[in-house]
């Protein structure tokens, strides 16, 4: 299953990528950006004409997954500073094909 192009632009209104990998996103800014990252990715999944067939339960763990696995990569800060407009948006392209090749191959097996 392939992210849907929709997706990738929410995520780049989101997020900027860390420059930090080894930090994560914690505590409430972890759980709003994971609430509103599965519930963006489920909308435009459950939309798209491509997924059709595909059950309600996959795409919610397909856009869990991709949730989770952005969430793991961002850091506080980097949130705060992109809210604030502090920080330009770039780079969020190659997180969400990054979690889009996990999540499908995890969810494949």
């Amino acid at each position: 299953m392939k992210i849907h192009q929709l997706t990738k632009y929410i995520f780049l209104m989101l997020v900027l990528i860390a420059n930090n990998s080894y930090a994560q996103l914690t505590g409430e800014i972890r759980r709003n950006f994971v609430d509103s990252a599965l519930q963006s990715c489920y909308n435009n999944q459950r939309s798209s004409k491509i997924n059709a067939k595909i059950s309600d339960q996959l795409i919610y763990d397909y856009c869990k997954c991709i949730a989770i696995y952005s969430a793991n990569v961002y850091t506080n800060q980097l949130i705060k500073d992109m809210e604030s407009g502090k920080r330009p948006m770039s780079g969020i392209s190659e997180i969400a094909n990054s979690a889009g090749n996990y999540c499908g191959k995890k969810l494949a097996k």
